[in-house]
Order: structure tokens, then C-alpha cells, then sequence
């Protein structure tokens, strides 16, 4: 059932229709919160829509989330990078992004 939220939120974010994309997304995951690019997709779209604050922790989730699956030690740097992005304040994603990858380059060192 959630796949077809997601399919739903999928074409209406193709054809633009930002509003219904969101309203399909939202639906979906809350029948399936797990769904990576369900997740990315409903930040893309609501970044799209200008609602940048609303957009930060769904594509912060989808980074995290699939950073876990490529490696696990991956997770402790989300978790700084959201302590980042919550210090980030009315930042663009953009910044926030730029902040977190050099957050990570130093703490690899």
C-alpha cells in the first residue's frame, strides 16, 4: 500500500504538482517510515516548494540512512552532522551540506 503513495508522490513530483506530491509522501511513509528515497524524494520536494526548514531532517534521514547501509560507521557522523544542522539555524541546505562535508574531512583526519 505504501509503494503506491509512492508512486503517486513520485508522479506528482515529475509533473511539478509539488503540493500532491507532498500530501502522497507523507501518506506513504507513514505506512512505510524505512523508505530511503521515499524519504529524499519528500525533502526534495519540500525544498522545492521553498519550505527549506521542512526539508532538512527528511534528506538528513536519507543521507544517514543510506550512509548506514554503505557503512556502518557512518552513523556517529550523522548524528554530528544533525547536532550541525540543528546549530545550522535558518541556513540553506546548501550551507548546511557544505558545513557537515567538512565537518567529516576534519574528523577523519
Amino acid at each position: 500500500a505504501a509503494q503506491c503513495f509512492f508512486l503517486r508522490g513520485s508522479l506528482n513530483l515529475r509533473t511539478k504538482n509539488y503540493a500532491k506530491a507532498v500530501q502522497a509522501y507523507e501518506r506513504g511513509l507513514a505506512l512505510d517510515p524505512t523508505d530511503v528515497v521515499a524519504t529524499m524524494n519528500l525533502g526534495i520536494v519540500l525544498r522545492n516548494l521553498g519550505r527549506h526548514a521542512d526539508a532538512k531532517p527528511y534528506l538528513l534521514k536519507a543521507y544517514c540512512a543510506a550512509s548506514f547501509v554503505r557503512r556502518r560507521r557512518e552513523a556517529p557522523r550523522c548524528r554530528r552532522d544533525a547536532s550541525l544542522t540543528a546549530r545550522a539555524g535558518t541556513s540553506s541546505i546548501a550551507t548546511t551540506a557544505r558545513r557537515a562535508t567538512t565537518w567529516r574531512s576534519i574528523s577523519t583526519r
